[in-house]
């Protein structure tokens, strides 16, 4: 599983090939984190993980940039929501759902929060609900809307999404906790240096400036990742996070991003990972 909601946004490097440095770079960070994981002999938290696919049916208008004049004409990737279930050892549960989006608008948040917290009958400091922050996926409800002249067409096809996505992210986290089972956390810190601060580093001029060590601005580049593995060591599902915004690609196709690739990446080894 991914949180992907960067705490900041750090900035981007433009990659031709978004699937092999960045995601080769994210992979070797989640080894080096959970290499000496930090945890207890037995197994005294339980976890569940779970998806939905939330890539639109149609093509809609995309979300983040403000220039766009056109919907979506294609799919790179599909887009998904992932969920991860998480009871101590007391019976506490938390609920983390992540989402490839670039945001959702209040009314959303509220109605998915909502529908968690009734039928798991959780308090709602224990539901999180995250975003990758990608800008290849669509408007969501009120979120960033007033970027883009809608026509009724495409104006009801956004509206028409957000009412959809509450229940295909309760899918979600339904799946994650019908498979809670024990498990043992670890937890580590791994380094990923592709992240450039792009408010001192001009776009263009950033491999040049990397080549020379002359890169400038503050950046984050460690990557925090927390593995879950079941009674006979099987890796369950890993929630990770980079401080990167998700706008290394510009093109009209729904897609996750560096992010959403470095999710395809850990499934290739048969994680359960959440988005």
């Amino acid at each position: 599983m991914r949180t992907e909601s960067p705490p900041r946004s750090i900035g981007r490097e433009p990659f031709s090939n978004p699937r092999a440095p960045m995601t080769r770079c994210l992979s070797l960070a989640l080894c080096l984190a959970l290499a000496s994981p930090a945890c207890a002999d037995e197994p005294t938290w339980k976890a569940g993980f779970g998806r939905a696919n939330i890539t639109p049916e149609k093509f809609m208008w995309m979300s983040g940039y403000g220039g766009r004049t056109a919907p979506a004409d294609g799919k790179e990737t599909d887009l998904w929501a992932k969920a991860a279930v998480l009871e101590a050892a007391d019976g506490r549960k938390l609920v983390l759902v992540t989402l490839d989006l670039v945001g959702i608008d209040r009314d959303t948040s509220r109605r998915v929060g909502k529908l968690i917290r009734d039928k798991n009958k959780l308090p709602r400091e224990a539901v999180a609900l995250a975003v990758s922050h990608t800008h290849c996926g669509p408007v969501v409800g009120s979120n960033l809307r007033t970027m883009y002249f809608l026509d009724d067409e495409q104006a009801k096809l956004v509206d028409d999404y957000a009412a959809k996505l509450p229940g295909l992210i309760l899918k979600a986290v339904d799946e994650a906790a019908a498979n809670l089972e024990p498990v043992k956390l670890t937890s580590g810190v791994g380094p990923a240096g592709f992240a450039v601060n792009r408010r001192e580093n001009k776009e263009a001029d950033v491999p040049a400036l990397r080549a020379k060590g002359e890169l400038k601005g503050p950046t984050d580049h460690d990557v925090p990742a927390l593995a879950a593995h079941d009674a006979k060591g099987k890796l369950k599902g890993v929630i990770f996070g980079y401080a990167c915004h998700a706008t290394v690609l510009s093109y009209q196709r729904w897609c996750g991003d560096y992010p959403g690739f470095a999710m395809t990446e850990l499934g290739r080894v048969d994680v359960h990972e959440a988005s």
